[in-house]
């Protein structure tokens, strides 16, 4: 399976054909897309003994790489929230 640069992903769309009730489009930025190639490719790898806490890890690591970038994004979006996010 391939994640495409531009249009409608077929094989994704065969393998989910007859089981989605509702579809939404969106467009993936180039790095995010990447990142989804890279974890497609990962989860193949993995074997199943360990797969929920090798999974569990692996996200955790990828958020830690991400948590400041969605933090500055948040703070600098006006949200009308009162809440402190900053943790």
């Amino acid at each position: 399976m391939t994640i495409p640069s531009r249009g409608r992903n077929k094989s994704l769309n065969s393998l989910l054909e007859g089981h989605c009730t509702h579809v939404l489009s969106s467009s993936i930025a180039p790095i995010q897309r990447e990142r989804l190639q890279e974890w497609l490719e990962i989860s193949k790898v993995l074997t199943s003994s360990a797969d929920a806490q090798v999974s569990k890890n692996f996200l955790k690591q990828e958020y830690e790489k991400i948590k400041r970038q969605i933090l500055a994004t948040l703070q600098t979006s006006d949200t009308g929230s009162s809440f402190d996010i900053s943790g």
